[in-house]
């Protein structure tokens, strides 16, 4: 693309020089003309080939293009939506809300969920309860450490970027930890939401 584009500057060039050289002498050079013209118009027809190529093989890219699954959900998703409640453990104890098994064969994208504490006196921030997302015991990033509410059981809080990843025969647990505030004593909920899909190769 970028020789037929020379071509054609070059044919172009060639044509207003034999124009040019034709008026000076007062006359036109006919030949010189032609040629010219008929350069500058093959150079147009490689330079559309060229384009045509580029746009097609765009076209070829573009169809074979699977985007990944936290931007599109693949075919054969199965919607995940969990719920877990429990009874507030004492000051400097922690209990377990909420266990989702990632089935096998399946891998998935976690990408709402909620944490809420069900009575009064509870403060965001406070640093009272902590909740702790956890994939087979280990901590994930940025959801470890969770000090205020998200969202609700009928709102749940959106996950910005690519979600949490989960993968097949993952154990999903969230815990929370009582750190202060004896007084808090209401019941403690969870939510996860997002989809699951069969692992590549188990379709």
């Amino acid at each position: 693309m970028v020789e037929a584009g020379e071509i054609a500057a070059t044919a172009a060039l060639a044509y207003y020089a034999a124009r040019h050289q034709g008026n000076q002498v007062g006359e036109l050079n006919l030949d010189s003309i032609e040629l010219a013209r008929l350069a500058e118009l093959q150079a147009r027809v490689l330079v559309g080939i060229g384009l045509r190529q580029a746009v097609d093989s765009d076209i070829s890219v573009t169809a074979g293009y699977v985007p990944p699954p936290w931007v599109e959900p693949p075919s054969g998703r199965v919607p995940i939506d969990v719920f877990g409640t429990v009874a507030m453990p004492i000051v400097g104890a922690n209990a377990l809300i909420l266990t989702f098994p990632v089935p096998e064969g399946y891998d998935g994208i976690i990408d709402q969920y909620a944490l809420n504490y069900t009575g009064a006196g509870f403060v965001n921030g406070s640093g009272d309860l902590a909740w702790r997302v956890l994939a087979d015991g280990r901590p994930i990033r940025n959801f470890s450490n969770i000090l205020s509410q998200k969202g609700s059981e009928n709102f749940p809080r959106k996950i910005s970027g690519s979600g949490i990843p989960i993968s097949s025969g993952q154990l999903i647990t969230i815990i929370i930890d009582h750190l202060a505030n004896a007084a808090l004593g209401a019941s403690v909920t969870a939510s996860l939401m997002g989809y699951m899909y069969p692992r590549k190769g188990q379709q």
